[in-house]
């Protein structure tokens, strides 16, 4: 039982952080709100909140415990933070609090990751709305960016449903809006009638990948995946693909080479100036973002085609998995058992000539050269380390094991680390020709502790997987997307309405048989 504590104890704290699905709103029927003029004077400094729990702190450094209150002056049913970017409208404060932490730690998160300052010109205001404010098809949040005789105008609307919010597009939406306040911050005096609004498509996925690639730890395993898909899209792809209507697949594609863009701009030499250059034109690039970024990162534009080649270079270094990358413990399980195979090489051996009948014992010895045979490669397990034994090249073969192990410990699951260090105490001594007898009953328990391993994190497995599905306090709405679309698959499909269909449709008539 103690050990299966611990277990418990070590598994959740490696468990990298998730993203939360919804976010739980306070009950309360919400109410019309008022408006809010937007406030353009500058307001340097980052408001003092707490980072929510679900969400990644960054920098990852404690956080004061936030001042959230309603502000002075303004109506009985606003919450902001003193010196804050967000004001958010609403009948229930509660819910007003929750929803200002949750655009505090967005906010915090797209400035961290982008390198910018933690400053802001503009406003945004968030409002609770009634469910009646939502037309149909209509996502339950969605974002408005207007322009005003002084300056520019950025809203939130939401709409909660069952008392709760999408998480995740919640956050696209805060991000959105963050995105279109830093982009549009210097043109206030510029009529942008006409323009499309910011911030591009490809900046906002790809900004929203990045927070989520930092948030789980594994920045390499989407672009892994794309690789093995063998459908990376180019640099013009990315400008011209419009999201809306992807697939999950696509989607995951598009948004994971978003990132790779992203990522390429600012790990360059000079990449958090050059990427604050092109933030400041990108608003009025008229949608020809490669020739923005061709101004403001002239590194990657020597040639016609150095941008494609740069591009290339980038997707590639970022499929390849990082030291800092844990593994699952499934992942770990597979690599360690592949490790601890022992490769035989082939080998010549003395041929042994055969004797026939009394020649076996009274039969002279051959003194000529004697012939030799050479054996197959083989592999066996490590359980069968006597055959290695035996073998001159037997160092050779064991050094191979202890470098696999070596190569493995970084990125193995915590767990498995004093297994494999014991593992390599068992392969040092036996290169060095020690312990040989001991070695069978230590490798023995240590395969009987990965056993025990393996039961007890698939039990806490099991038991996440059943709390997750029998415990939640209501409806949590990740199957929405699901029974829409099996309804929809359900309709008749609508009648088309090409030539070759009507004519189908004639002939079908025309020569079905009459009852």
């Amino acid at each position: 039982m103690r050990f299966l504590f611990f277990t418990v104890l070590l598994f959740l704290a490696a468990l990298p952080a998730a993203a939360q699905k919804e976010i739980p709103l306070p009950g309360g029927d919400p109410l019309p709100l008022p408006e809010l003029e937007p406030e353009p004077k500058p307001v340097p400094g980052l408001p003092r909140v707490q980072m929510a729990p679900t969400a990644p702190a960054f920098p990852r450094q404690v956080t004061p415990a936030p001042r959230v209150r309603m502000t002075p002056g303004a109506g009985p049913e606003e919450s902001s933070v003193i010196g804050g970017q967000f004001h958010v409208f609403g009948k229930v404060k509660e819910q007003r609090d929750v929803l200002l932490e949750e655009a505090e730690v967005t906010r915090r998160m797209v400035w961290a990751a982008l390198g910018m300052e933690p400053v802001f010109t503009f406003p945004i205001v968030l409002q609770i709305r009634e469910a009646g404010a939502l037309r149909a098809g209509q996502q339950a949040v969605w974002s408005a960016v207007s322009q005003t005789d002084d300056g520019f105008r950025f809203d939130v609307n939401l709409v909660p449903l069952r008392n709760a919010v999408d998480g995740p597009l919640l956050r696209q939406e805060l991000a959105r809006v963050i995105l279109a306040e830093m982009l549009l911050r210097p043109w206030a005096a510029t009529d942008m009638s006409g323009k499309d609004m910011p911030p591009p498509d490809w900046l906002l996925h790809g900004v929203l990948e990045l927070l989520d690639y930092q948030a789980l730890g594994r920045p390499s395993e989407a672009f892994s995946t794309v690789f093995k898909l063998g459908r990376v899209l180019s640099i013009e792809d990315i400008f011209e693909a419009d999201p809306r209507g992807m697939d999950s697949v696509s989607r995951m594609i598009y948004r994971s080479s978003c990132c790779g863009l992203l990522l390429m701009l600012k790990e360059r030499k000079s990449g958090e100036q050059n990427l604050k250059e092109l933030f400041k034109i990108l608003a009025v690039s008229g949608g020809d973002d490669a020739t923005a970024i061709a101004r403001t990162c002239p590194d990657l534009n020597l040639s016609g085609n150095s941008l494609g080649k740069w591009w290339s270079l980038q997707l590639a270094t970022m499929a390849q998995p990082g030291m800092d990358e844990l593994l699952s413990p499934r992942e770990t399980e597979e690599l360690l058992a592949k490790a601890l195979v022992l490769e035989l090489p082939a080998e010549k051996v003395a041929a042994a000539k055969p004797k026939k009948g009394l020649a076996k014992i009274f039969g002279k010895k051959d003194k000529g050269e004697e012939k030799t045979v050479t054996t197959a490669a083989q592999t066996c397990p490590l359980e069968e380390y006597s055959r290695v034994l035996v073998r001159r090249d037997r160092a050779a073969i064991l050094e191979r094991v202890n470098l696999a192990l070596t190569g493995m410990a970084m990125r193995a699951h915590p767990l498995y680390r004093p297994v494999i260090s014991d593992y390599q105490s068992v392969i040092k001594a036996l290169t060095a020709g020690k312990k040989e007898k001991e070695a069978a009953a230590t490798i023995a328990s240590l395969a009987a502790v990965r056993r025990k391993l393996m039961r007890d994190l698939q039990k806490i497995e099991d038991y996440l997987d059943w709390s997750e599905a029998t415990q939640p306090d209501g409806l949590t709405g990740a199957f929405d997307g699901y029974l829409r679309t099996a309804e929809e698959l359900s309709r008749p499909a609508p009648p088309r309405r090409d030539p070759l269909s009507r004519y189908m449709n004639l002939m079908e008539s025309e020569y079905q048989p009459e009852e």
